[in-house]
């Protein structure tokens, strides 16, 4: 990618997904976190695409995954050709809120004109060339045209209770347009009404200045921003101590990113739309059946293999 800045990009993957852990299971059989569990036999785990969907974006030195320190058995052999000096290990889980603010203000105190990712772990999409070149469409606008934050949304297939959603405001259909309305897992009348007049689902993928989105959590999420700013501020060495990481985190509130930060401050967003990729959110047991049945090979098809690099590819 030409551009004058390289991305970071921060890899959600702290999720517990319980709300499809019988359906997903790791390479032993055993439940996981769907994050790390193949929802078609013999593909990569959500986890391991997530990362080379990143490394398509940016190095893998500004890749920055956060994880639960309890999945360890399973992180670790996922990030084992990544930086783990880069890793952000969370002793608790206090939402997406505090699951992206900690490693911004870690990537601010090596970069203060950093731009920022987030990339869930929990995604499928059938073309990863239209998603990632949506995302580096997105960084080029924040880099040419300092667009302070842009969320990236995609073309619904029916209203659901279980998506956020984003209503743009009039423009080109290929240019990032200015949000409108912004509006987390609504109900489904609701939905129905943001669909009818042209509401996208929110992917959760932002690409921002990493000074903006810190910004937005100083305005929005205050008492989030002053704990986790003073304990993870670049004059601090103490978040090299886990006694003082596992502190922080009992004494945070636990806030939802898109709902708690993203929508009170919808008018300070832009929306870019993503071309149909075949993105989906596989955070329902519906979803996860759809996708598997979309996915699985024919009968009689050779099955794929279940072989892992390193890097997570077959």
């Amino acid at each position: 990618m030409n551009r004058r800045r390289r991305p970071w990009v921060v890899v959600l993957a702290g999720g517990e997904g319980t709300r499809v852990r019988t359906l997903t299971r790791d390479r032993s059989g055993q439940p996981a976190p769907k994050q790390y569990a193949a929802i078609v036999d013999g593909d990569r785990t959500l986890m391991a695409t997530t990362l080379a969907r990143a490394r398509r974006i940016t190095s893998p030195d500004r890749i920055m995954p956060v994880v639960a320190e309890h999945h360890e058995r399973w992180w670790r052999n996922e990030l084992a050709g990544e930086p783990l000096r880069n890793a952000v290990i969370q002793p608790a889980d206090r939402g997406t809120a505090a699951g992206i603010l900690v490693p911004v203000l870690k990537i601010l105190s090596q970069d203060p004109a950093a731009i920022v990712v987030t990339m869930p772990s929990d995604h499928a999409v059938d073309s990863e060339d239209l998603l990632v070149d949506s995302v580096a469409r997105a960084v080029d606008e924040i880099d040419w045209f300092h667009l302070p934050i842009v969320v990236l949304g995609v073309e619904p297939v029916r209203p659901e209770e279980g998506y956020g959603w984003i209503l743009p405001c009039s423009g080109p259909r290929t240019c990032p347009l200015r949000v409108a309305a912004f509006r987390e897992k609504p109900g489904v009348c609701a939905a129905s009404a943001l669909v009818d007049q042209g509401a996208m689902v929110n992917t959760m993928i932002v690409a921002a200045e990493g000074r903006c989105l810190l910004a937005l959590f100083k305005t929005e999420a205050p008492e989030l921003w002053r704990r986790c700013e003073r304990q993870w501020s670049a004059q601090s060495p103490r978040f090299r101590r886990r006694t003082d990481i596992v502190g922080l985190y009992r004494s945070i509130p636990r806030l939802d990113f898109s709902k708690d930060v993203l929508e009170p401050a919808e008018k300070d967003l832009w929306v870019y739309r993503v071309p149909p990729c075949g993105w989906t959110d596989l955070g329902t047991p519906a979803r996860i059946g759809d996708h598997r049945d979309l996915h699985r090979p024919p009968r009689g098809a050779p099955a794929r293999s279940t072989v892992f690099g390193v890097d997570g590819s077959p």
